[in-house]
């Protein structure tokens, strides 16, 4: 059974809506969630061995990631779990999600620990659309330096590089487009 709709909690490379429905073209902008008692790392094995996003929980309640909730079909979560690489390096968690004082159950993608390598850094153009996404929706100027100061690398795979820096293009063009 496939549920009519459901909600996803984005916090790395999926954070700009442009980038998420080139995968999920359902996915709805619902607002900007902050989760108290996280902090994000590019830490997690990515298949092309870089650095991804993952969420890190904390007893720190000052810790604090920010994210972008988002509602989808029920029938694209498959499509975005093979995206993400369910199973092959993250898992699903539900994290509770408070957005204009209503409660939201959000599925999210976190690093399997076998997975996690804090010495992995992430390509340019990964840490790039993650950033994109966070200035697009206008996240405290203090995160969005802490992302911008992460260490990167460039990607030496020429097609995985040249595709990757014309979706980049692509969510500029977006923003151009759509800036307020």
């Amino acid at each position: 059974m496939v549920l009519a709709h459901l909600y996803y909690l984005a916090y790395g490379s999926n954070l700009h809506p442009l980038r998420l429905r080139e995968r999920t073209p359902s996915a709805e902008v619902m607002g900007i969630i902050d989760n108290p008692g996280y902090r994000i790392s590019f830490a997690k094995r990515g298949r092309d061995d870089s650095g991804k996003c993952t969420l890190h929980a904390t007893d720190n309640g000052s810790d604090k990631v920010y994210g972008i909730l988002y509602r989808l079909s029920g029938a694209d979560k498959p499509v975005l779990d093979r995206y993400e690489g369910l199973g092959f390096g993250y898992r699903e968690e539900v994290i509770s999600a408070k957005l204009d004082g209503l409660n939201y159950r959000a599925f999210s993608y976190i690093a399997q620990t076998d997975y996690v390598d804090r010495e992995l850094q992430p390509y340019d153009w990964y840490k790039q659309l993650v950033v994109l996404g966070a200035r697009h929706h206008r996240l405290s100027a203090t995160y969005i330096a802490e992302l911008d100061r992460v260490v990167s690398k460039a990607d030496r795979e020429s097609s995985r590089r040249l595709e990757n820096y014309e979706r980049v293009q692509r969510i500029l063009d977006y923003n151009a487009r759509h800036s307020a």
